[in-house]
Parts: C-alpha cells; structure tokens; sequence
C-alpha cells in the first residue's frame, strides 16, 4: 500500500497542467523575452556582417571591441539576476514600495559598474584591445570602436536593469518592444555610416561604433518614462461625499509604468471604452479611469437620501469619452482578504452598457 501511495503521489507530481491560461500567461512572457535576447545578439552582428566587405581586421577589431562589452553585460547580468528574484517576490506579495526599492538599489550599482568600465575604456583602450590580440593594426581600429562606444556602458546598463525588472512584474513586452527600436536603429545608421550612405561621411568601423551609440541611446530614450502624480478636485459634490473617496482624485500624467492595486488579477480586469456615453456601476468596481470622464454618483432606485441612509441604490457613473478599468467583484475590507478568500461581492450586470 505504501508504494502504491507513493507511485500515486509522483504521478500527481508530474501531472500534465491543463489550464490554457496558465499556458498562455507562460508564453506571453516567454516568447518576448527570446525574442529580446535574439534581437541584442543581432544588434552585435550587424557589425561583423557589414564590416565583413572591408577585411579581416576591422571585422576582427569589432568582434574583440564587443567582446570586452559582452564581459560587461555578463557581470550586469548577475546584478540583474539578484535584484529581479527580489522585484518578482516583492510584486508577488504587492509590496510596490519594495519592487520601487529593488529597482534603486539595481540601478545605482549597474551605474556605478557602467562608470567604472567607461572610465577603463576611456583611459585604456589599447591596454583592453591588446589583452585580446597583439597585432598592431587590429589594436589600432578597435581603439577608435572602443573610443566612439565609450558611454554605451551607462546607457546600455540603465535599459538593462530596466527592461529586466519590467519582466519581474510580468512586462515583457515593453523589453521587446525597445530591443526592437534598437536593432532597426542600429540597422539604419550602420548602413549611412559604414558605407557613406543617406549623404553621411563613410566612416567604416567608425560608423559602426557610431550606429552601435545610437542604437543604444534610442534603447535608453524608449525605456524612459516620465509620470507626474497630482491632486485633482472632484467636479460634484456627490462623488465626494457619497462616493466614499474624498474631495480630491490622484491623476497620473505622462509616459511611463505605474503599479495599480486591485483585488483580482491583471488579466480579469475589464476595460470599458466610452465614446460620448454613459457607464453605471455598482459600489467601488472602478480601478482607474480617464481624467476627462465626468465622474457623480448617483441614484438608482428610490430618492437619493433613502439610497445613502440604506448604504444601496447608489451606483457609480461616468459620462463622456474615455475609457475605464474596473474589476470584476467589489473589493472587501482589504487587499489580502479579496486575494485569500472567496467572500468578494459579484458586480451586478445589469447597470453595465448593453453589449452591441
């Protein structure tokens, strides 16, 4: 009997999961983070291949020159590595303040390796290149690569720890999205600037240092994001009062990542797009909304005092164009409680907009 438990019990352990959101939760992280690396390895290729036309010692030149980076991005890696197990725990336990923490603390010690190797490469480009090879000629053109790339360490170290914490917090798409501007960046100015094209000078292993420095100084621009928090006054007094929120919103403004609270998961938020109509909904199901929308709290049934006195009746409306995301059940007395038990309020469908 006992080895019949334990044969049962392995197999339970290596049951196949059936769950098609799982599945489709795993690859959608999954697939852009290799397509990420993908694209980085081709951004270093680029080099080589179009170098390839001008001989064997600006191609060997380039390919040592990113070598010495390749040992940089290693040791970022392992910074990286660290910190983003801590930011995916912290934001697995919504505690955003530490995830913001984490986030610091990766930042400024893949500044401080940055600097140190740009000051190295800066003072100490033949020593680095003659590390790797003792012919004059190679030496020569990899100190003119390395010269040009000198800065690439802090901006490439800044959208490393960037793009790799945004995975930690299940945004992956956006490293993606960034290591594609790059590599079309890297692309074209290699093309102008290797062979002279686009009316820009022929510069040869020059220019491909030079496309190498804009297309990861258009890495660092996409990575930057800018959101300005301020306090907005509610329009009418009802949503102050009745809304259970307070006289004054906070509004988020600019481009960039904020951390929501909400007590369902992200992939069962539901985004309601409005274009000069209304929306009406039970209680606090609203997480975030446009800041152009007109926000009251109104009545539903019966006279609006009889609502307030009773605590039902009262529902929740936005009018103009915009967009709202609220969640699919009321919360409850906090976050935890929504999360570990089954006691959320259902949100009733019969004030949401009819679907067309």
């Amino acid at each position: 009997m006992k080895e019949e438990s334990q044969v049962a019990a392995q197999k339970q352990r290596f049951k196949l999961v059936t769950d098609k959101k799982f599945y489709k939760r795993v690859l959608s992280i999954m697939l852009p983070v290799a397509l990420q690396q993908a694209i980085n390895m081709g951004v270093n290729m680029l080099d080589t291949i179009m170098l390839g036309q001008f001989g064997e010692v600006q191609i060997s030149s380039s390919s040592l020159a990113n070598q010495y980076y390749n040992f940089f991005t290693i040791f970022c890696m392992g910074i990286i590595g660290g910190s983003s197990v801590l930011a995916a725990q912290y934001w697995g336990a919504r505690e955003v303040e530490k995830v913001r923490q984490t986030f610091n603390m990766a930042l400024r010690m893949a500044l401080t390796l940055a600097s140190v190797f740009a000051v190295l490469t800066w003072c100490f480009p033949a020593q680095i290149m003659s590390i790797y090879t003792s012919e004059a000629h190679v030496v020569e053109q990899g100190v003119r690569y390395l010269r040009i790339t000198t800065f690439v360490f802090i901006i490439h170290g800044t959208s490393l720890v960037a793009a790799q914490l945004m995975r930690s917090v299940g945004q992956a798409q956006l490293g993606l999205i960034v290591s594609c501007v790059s590599f079309v960046v890297n692309l074209i100015a290699n093309y102008a600037f290797i062979f002279g094209k686009f009316g820009a000078p022929r510069m040869e292993i020059a220019g491909a240092a030079l496309g190498t420095l804009l297309a990861r100084t258009s890495e660092f621009l996409a990575c930057d994001g800018r959101v300005k928090t301020k306090l907005t006054a509610r329009k009418s007094i009802s949503s102050a009062v009745l809304g259970g929120e307070g006289f004054f919103n906070l509004s988020l403004v600019g481009r960039g990542a904020v951390a929501l609270e909400s007590n369902v998961p992200e992939d069962e938020l539901i985004e309601v797009e409005l274009e000069n109509d209304e929306l009406k909904i039970d209680g606090n199901l609203a997480v975030c909304w446009s800041s152009n929308l007109d926000f009251t709290v109104e009545r539903s049934t019966g006279t609006l005092v009889g609502s307030a006195v009773s605590g039902e009746g009262l529902v929740n409306v936005y009018r103009g164009t915009g967009r709202v995301l609220m969640s699919p059940v009321a919360p409850t007395d906090s976050l935890p409680t929504a999360t570990n038990t089954t006691q959320a309020n259902p949100a009733v469908k019969n004030n949401l907009p009819p679907e067309n």
